[in-house]
């Protein structure tokens, strides 16, 4: 296990997940800001190719959340030896949205990355207009550091990209 919250288990996938992840990656409301590799809906097919490469990689930095053995969601956590900084990415079960679980998982990651990785900045990107994922960020005390104009294409559309940060300073004023 990497770590833990009150309600989840953020650990690595095993076979058993892929259920689950399937049935994830064919809910179309998951993909209306990109996400795993692709930006639709993936078939059983394509389902076993990202699950095998994100979460079964042995180098991948990608785990499952889980609640009662139930993925949830799924976090990564890349590191940049070059600039030694951590960026953060997460992904919630379309059907588990509105829950706090990218919330909860979030401060849980900044904790962990903070407190055992003793990471001294932590980032996270998200496309502009996903309000959802900026309100998470927002609320787990990330702030807005840029706009990344044209720096992704969604759905054949050129969108921008905005970049959220904190600061090992920043978040210890808050947890100290």
């Amino acid at each position: 296990m990497l770590f833990k919250t009150n309600r989840f288990k953020i650990i690595k996938a095993i076979d058993e997940d892929f259920n689950d992840y399937l049935e994830m990656v064919q809910q179309p409301e998951l993909f209306k800001f990109g996400a795993l590799m692709t930006q639709e809906v993936q078939d059983k097919s394509k389902a076993k190719e990202t699950f095998d490469i994100i979460l079964m990689d042995k180098k991948s930095s990608t785990f499952v959340v889980k609640n009662n053995n139930r993925v949830v969601g799924i976090l990564t956590i890349l590191y940049s030896e070059c600039l030694t900084t951590y960026e953060i990415g997460y992904v919630v079960n379309y059907k588990d949205w509105h829950n706090g679980i990218a919330t909860e998982v979030t401060n849980a990651a900044l904790k962990y990355l903070f407190q055992e990785k003793n990471a001294s900045y932590v980032f996270a990107t998200t496309v502009s207009n996903n309000l959802a994922s900026r309100k998470v960020l927002e609320k787990c005390n990330f702030k807005l550091e840029g706009t990344l104009r044209n720096n992704c294409k969604l759905h054949n559309t050129l969108m921008d990209d905005v970049r959220y940060g904190i600061t090992l300073t920043e978040w210890l004023r808050l947890h100290i």
